[in-house]
């Protein structure tokens, strides 16, 4: 019986040794994860700063170059205001000196008249070359805008993402 009584304490030791082993073990592996854990939070936590920092960056470029964009806009808006309120001058001044020079030609000569009429054809040929120069052009930026929304990336937002129309009679 004491075979037996030295057998089961022995078997007892040994399990009791084995569990205390596989508890051991099983803290190593269990600490060893949290520490891998550990890192990967670390690595996740810089690259998400990072991340956050290369984002806040690009945003305050983005800002930067809107910006730009739009003091030049409000500079050129200015210089075009200023144009066309010159160009309203001297349309006005032009009607004036139309409608005095229309007042005199009733008392004009004739080479008077005819030298008259060559004049105001030479102006209104310049004016035509204008205005067909100024057509081109205008027609130019209206394709360089179309070319821009027609390039801009579509972003997925559904009814957002409809093309712009820039001229009803586009649909006709």
């Amino acid at each position: 019986m004491t075979d037996l009584k030295l057998t089961l304490a022995a078997s007892g030791a040994a399990l009791i040794l084995g569990a205390a082993l596989a508890w051991g073990i099983q803290s190593w592996r269990v600490d060893a994860m949290k520490n891998e854990f550990a890192v990967y939070r670390a690595v996740a936590e810089a690259n998400a700063a990072a991340a956050e920092a290369a984002a806040r960056a690009a945003e305050e470029q983005w800002a930067s170059q809107l910006k730009e964009v739009n003091d030049e806009h409000a500079k050129k808006l200015v210089k075009a205001t200023k144009d066309a309120a010159a160009a309203r001058r001297a349309s006005i001044g032009l009607r004036d000196t139309l409608a005095a020079l229309q007042s005199r030609l009733a008392e004009a000569s004739v080479p008077a008249v005819t030298v008259t009429a060559a004049a105001v054809g030479d102006v209104l040929g310049e004016c035509e070359e204008k205005y067909r120069a100024m057509a081109a052009t205008a027609d130019g930026h209206a394709v360089d805008v179309g070319k821009m929304m027609g390039g801009w990336p579509r972003l997925g937002l559904g009814a957002c993402n409809a093309p712009l129309q820039l001229n009803a009679m586009d649909d006709e």
